[in-house]
């Protein structure tokens, strides 16, 4: 049935060849099971060609992951440790005195956590500028492992700490700035409309992704109750947004097409 649906396999064996690359197998074990991927989708199609596709979808994933890492890499090398007044756009809600925003250089978009000892009020668009100390927390010994690959699977890979947070100059503006701007009038409806505050965490998670509101009680429950990816984007979330499309898509050319 596989070779009958290519994309599963293909997908399957693109984030396999990722995993192998971020778990950094050995190179042996790496050719073996390749070789059993090659035998395996020979005795299966009888020819030779999806078989060193197979293999050579595989190798496209460690590859993927070799960018990805040289770029984390890059960054670090390029910005880490520097000092200079920058111009940064928040992208999030302030949570617990810190902040992800982004700042630009050579056309390039690099995130960065901001964290702050006294309470932030930034909102999504918000534009600050300042004298920022970039750091990152993979040099840092307060900062476990895990830390680092949780920012680094947001693609934030620079800290910078200060002890105030700066006073917005601006808002962002082009399609970025009404996306953000839309983020902050959906969560005013949230404030407006809901008095429980679990029930407005839990809306503003759903449409907006800010989970900050949620208290630890409510995630318990949703944790207990298996619900928790009502909370993250989620496939739920994407079948909502593709059954949406969808519609609007047969509107104009039919159900067929």
């Amino acid at each position: 049935p596989m070779i009958k649906r290519p994309f599963i396999p293909i997908a399957i064996l693109f984030v396999l060849g990722i995993f192998l690359a971020a778990y950094s197998v050995n190179l042996i074990i790496t050719g073996l099971l390749c070789v059993l991927v090659w035998a395996f989708a020979f005795l299966k199609t009888k020819s030779l060609f999806p078989s060193f596709i197979a293999v050579l979808l595989i190798i496209l994933g460690i590859g993927r992951m070799g960018i990805a890492k040289n770029r984390c890499d890059k960054i670090i090398a390029e910005y880490s440790g520097k000092s200079e007044v920058m111009s940064l756009t928040a992208t999030d809600f302030s949570d617990e005195n810190s902040v992800t925003a982004y700042f630009e250089d050579g056309g390039e978009r690099h995130k960065v956590l901001l964290r702050f000892d006294e309470d932030s009020c930034l909102s999504p668009g918000d534009i600050i500028e300042g004298e920022f100390s970039l750091y990152t927390p993979n040099a840092s010994k307060i900062f476990s492992h895990g830390y680092a690959h949780t920012l680094a699977g947001n693609g934030i890979f620079l800290i910078s700490d200060a002890e105030k947070p700066p006073q917005p100059i601006g808002k962002a503006d082009g399609l970025m700035g009404k996306l953000y701007s839309l983020r902050v009038y959906i969560d005013s409806l949230g404030e407006k409309y809901f008095s429980n505050e679990d029930d407005r965490g839990l809306f503003n998670a759903m449409v907006i992704g800010d989970k900050q509101l949620i208290s630890e009680d409510l995630d318990a429950s949703l944790k207990a109750s298996g619900l928790s990816h009502i909370a993250v984007v989620s496939g739920l979330h994407l079948s909502v947004a593709m059954t949406f499309l969808m519609s609007v898509a047969w509107l104009f050319v039919g159900k067929r097409r």
